[in-house]
């Protein structure tokens, strides 16, 4: 299914399982929702994974638009769409983690729901001095 964001571009969504909790997969940075399968299929809960704006099957955008902070209000728009209530658990790896984490800042009322957050291979900042 596809799912708007704010700004309504079409994000790709995929929604499995059932259970009181739903579990939301963010990826990293040049993969796509596909990255979370393994996991997906290991839990016995409602799972979410959904394409961040750009990658997998969500459409191609300006990448003006790939911030940290769009990508946040992206989770939200997800959320709010699939998971409007009940609690959640949120996973993120890498450019997902950064997303989770900026939407604790930028949509407090939805992190508050989290009742764990799993952050893989991810950093809160700092990046720019780094190189490969």
């Amino acid at each position: 299914m596809d799912v708007p964001a704010a700004d309504a571009i079409p994000l790709h969504v995929e929604a499995d399982g059932t259970g009181p909790v739903t579990v939301v997969l963010a990826h990293g940075w040049t993969l796509d929702a596909t990255t979370w399968a393994p996991v997906a299929r290991a839990l016995d809960a409602r799972v979410v994974r959904y394409d961040h704006r750009g990658h997998g099957r969500s459409a191609a955008v300006d990448p003006a638009t790939m911030t940290i902070d769009q990508l946040a209000d992206d989770l939200a728009a997800v959320i709010a769409a699939v998971a409007p209530e009940g609690p959640l658990v949120l996973g993120g790896h890498s450019m997902g983690g950064m997303a989770i984490m900026a939407l604790a800042q930028r949509h407090p009322e939805v992190a508050a729901r989290a009742q764990g957050i799993a952050l893989v291979a991810t950093a809160a900042g700092g990046l720019a001095g780094h190189t490969l």
